[in-house]
């Protein structure tokens, strides 16, 4: 699409999506998913446009509908399903939004990318409180593990050094009345 397209009807629901693979390895899995994604939005009932894109290591697809339930139903259908269940393993979470917004204009793929841009969100967005709360958890994760694990390791290290004293005590103890001298 060269340029964007005005319609006369009312309002289009825009959706453009931008997804960063974790790593090229994942690419394979992406692409398993991708190929019936696209087929099915094209053949989905109120689907008016499906494209895909590649721009700054980012797959992205802008996708024009109806109205937003159109979408809705495609998105929580058949192949579309399956790949938001591969998301969260193959995507940078960061790099990887989702932007959904209604308009009489179908805009053309600059336009596009420049909204994704400008307002796209992660749909697996974490807040600052939850980062918080991970932290914390992982600060307890670690107190635990290193109480469970360098507790027992500490635990044997003294043990196995009082030993060594003792047997070191004993041995001098023995050397000591060897070198007594008797008259």
């Amino acid at each position: 699409m060269a340029q964007s397209t005005t319609t006369q009807r009312g309002t289009y629901y825009i959706s453009i999506t931008g997804l960063k693979l974790i790593s090229p390895f994942h690419y394979p899995k992406f692409a398993f998913y991708n190929a019936p994604t696209m087929k099915q939005a094209n053949e989905a009932k109120g689907n008016i446009m499906a494209e895909g894109s590649y721009k700054n290591g980012i797959f992205h697809t802008l996708t024009v509908w109806e109205d937003r339930k159109a979408m809705t139903k495609f998105m929580v259908s058949g192949a579309h399903a399956e790949a938001i269940k591969m998301w969260k393993d193959v995507a940078d979470q960061e790099s990887s939004k989702v932007y959904g917004y209604e308009s009489k204009e179908i805009p053309d793929w600059k336009k596009a990318l420049e909204i994704w841009t400008a307002n796209a969100k992660s749909p697996y967005r974490i807040s600052n409180k939850t980062k918080e709360r991970l932290v914390s958890n992982t600060s307890i994760h670690i107190t635990k593990f290193l109480l469970l694990f360098l507790v027992p390791v500490l635990f044997f290290a003294l043990r196995a050094l009082l030993g060594t004293l003792l047997f070191l005590v004993t041995i001098f103890k023995h050397f000591d009345q060897d070198l007594c001298f008797s008259e």
